[in-house]
């Protein structure tokens, strides 16, 4: 089976933002941060960010969205007040989504399926379901802070060779 990394990515973004600060009042270490005029380029140069990554997982971000809400949710009204201050709030999905296009037989047998040889071979892709599943309270908790749901998902359809893919949305 096709193997699959994912991870999620926090970021709190706003020309109000002081890092340090955040930090202090989350109690929660960034993986990044930074001030204004810190980084290059139009989309960062005039803000400041705050960033927190989960750890990679596998296809099923079931675990991580919850651990990230449980982290995340006691900080909700801290949050929105930095989005009232003109913070923007993204959760991001980001990975490589292990797949692999099959175009015969006998590399479908060798992937473990079963193919009917009695029709023509149609090629297919053998890949991790990917499951993005946000319960009540995860919903909730990224509505009243006024997040932005996102996806930067990358799919190799060649086994390493290329192409590369990317799923937005």
């Amino acid at each position: 089976m096709p193997n699959s990394e994912l991870q999620l990515r926090f970021r709190v973004r706003g020309a109000q933002i002081d890092p340090e600060l955040l930090t202090s009042i989350l109690g929660i270490v960034p993986t990044e941060s930074f001030h204004v005029g810190e980084r290059l380029g139009r989309a960062v140069h005039e803000v400041a960010g705050w960033e927190w990554w989960s750890k990679l997982c596998g296809s099923d971000t079931t675990p991580l969205i919850k651990m990230f809400v449980e982290l995340f949710v006691a900080h909700q009204e801290i949050l929105r007040s930095c989005v009232d201050d003109g913070a923007v709030i993204t959760l991001t999905v980001v990975g490589h989504l292990g797949t692999g296009l099959v175009t015969n037989y006998a590399e479908a047998e060798r992937r473990g399926y079963e193919p009917d040889k009695s029709t023509s071979f149609e090629p297919f892709l053998d890949s991790d379901l990917l499951a993005l599943q946000f319960d009540a309270e995860a919903v909730q908790f990224l509505g009243f802070i006024s997040a932005s749901l996102s996806t930067h998902i990358a799919a190799d359809l060649g086994g390493g060779n290329g192409p590369l893919w990317t799923i937005r949305w």
